[in-house]
């Protein structure tokens, strides 16, 4: 079902947009619509075929020059897509608000002039320039998107006031490294770059919180090994979230603890920072027990058997597990998985499905914090939501 539905919309989308090329030729409607339908379904084939093909165990640069294409076209294309439907729904705006106003008298004087502007040849000519606009517009946006999708992620510091916080664990230092999704597209270099951002920072605690990869470790393990060398005293975190169970999550568990982090399966560790104990718990993504029944993510579970402490942070994937969290008694959860949208309008489609999008927010007693990410999935495209390794200092309240 989940394949279907990603071919449908794929196709969907290449339909509206082939339909609208179409009506601006002379083909007749019956001819342009299947033309049309089969252009869209050979699209939403292309797609999918670099996940095929390396599933079949081909494996190398030609397959990776195919991922790049297939993204670099559908980044283009959605906002494309993106565009052409909002001028879509001002023209029906318009239309309808024209009706209206015609309705009351507004435009009764000037009858003739609209009359005008409905003549065929005007209305082509119109239609061609503001595609043609439109499509330079989506160009130029897919090119700024990739420049800042490809660049080095920025740091964001933030202090999070948490109340009672011990004297010894004031300004203890972490640095949040979520949704990198090493792939065909996202290798070896760049992760090196964010390793050395990271130890740059020279943080207390480091903490993964899922999505590190799309693809086996098979395919990609070597671009992901440069995390092996990320430094830190009081230890190296990582959760899973739901790519690394589209990926093998079982296998990457293994793979990252052989790296020589700390995995955190519905657990937790207590660390020491002079007389204060900090106890950092992590779950599995919040979905994780649609794989393995064993995997359901639970904040309280990850409690179990705690010795004494005084600050409890929570590690997991989806801010949806914010309400577990705050029901278990965390002080702070930090989380992914919403790439803060990585560009209009999944901004508003995200905020749907998720209680909170990006950022530093209040629920209830306790804090949460959403990363933008460090990489980015899909399209190599970002507006308006930069990449981000977050540098996140604890203060007392």
């Amino acid at each position: 079902m989940f394949l279907i539905s990603v071919i449908l919309t794929l196709a969907g989308m290449y339909l509206y947009l082939l339909l609208k090329a179409m009506d601006l030729t002379r083909v007749p409607k019956a001819v342009a619509a299947t033309i049309s339908v089969l252009l869209a379904f050979s699209m939403a084939a292309f797609h999918l075929s670099p996940y095929f093909i390396r599933e079949s165990g081909i494996d190398d640069s030609r397959v990776d020059l195919l991922f790049w294409a297939s993204y670099g076209i559908l980044g283009f294309a959605s906002i494309l897509f993106i565009l052409f439907l909002a001028l879509d729904l001002a023209v029906v705006m318009w239309r309808v608000g024209r009706r209206l106003f015609r309705l009351m008298g507004a435009f009764r004087e000037k009858k003739e002039k609209w009359d005008m502007a409905q003549d065929p040849d005007k209305r082509l000519f119109l239609v061609r320039w503001a595609n043609l606009g439109l499509t330079g517009l989506a160009l130029g946006m897919t090119g700024y998107g990739y420049h800042e999708a490809r660049k080095r992620p920025g740091v964001v510091r933030q202090k999070v006031p948490i109340r009672g916080l011990p004297s010894d664990l004031e300004g203890l230092r972490i640095a949040l490294v979520s949704d990198l999704h090493v792939s065909a597209t996202l290798k070896k270099p760049f992760v090196e770059r964010v390793v050395a951002i990271v130890n740059h920072l020279s943080p207390d605690l480091v903490a993964i919180t899922g999505d590190l990869v799309d693809g086996s470790v098979a395919n990609i393990g070597r671009d992901v090994a440069p995390l092996s060398r990320l430094s830190a005293p009081l230890g190296i975190y990582f959760v899973t979230g739901n790519h690394e169970y589209y990926s093998g999550a079982r296998v990457w568990m293994e793979a990252v603890r052989q790296m020589g982090l700390i995995v955190l399966e519905n657990e937790h560790r207590i660390v020491k920072r002079g007389n204060g104990r900090l106890l950092v718990a992590g779950v599995h993504d919040f979905h994780a027990e649609r794989f393995y029944p064993s995997h359901a993510s639970s904040p309280s579970k990850a409690l179990m058997g705690a010795a004494f402490h005084h600050t409890r942070i929570l590690l997991a994937h989806q801010p949806r597990s914010i309400f577990d969290a705050a029901r278990a008694g965390f002080h702070l959860q930090l989380s992914g998985h919403t790439h803060g949208g990585q560009y209009y309008p999944w901004q508003c489609l995200v905020s749907l499905n998720q209680p909170y999008v990006s950022g530093l927010h209040r629920h209830e007693d306790m804090w949460i914090y959403v990363s933008r990410g460090t990489g980015y999935w899909g399209p190599p495209v970002r507006l308006g939501s930069p990449s981000e390794i977050t540098e996140i200092t604890l203060a007392g309240a």
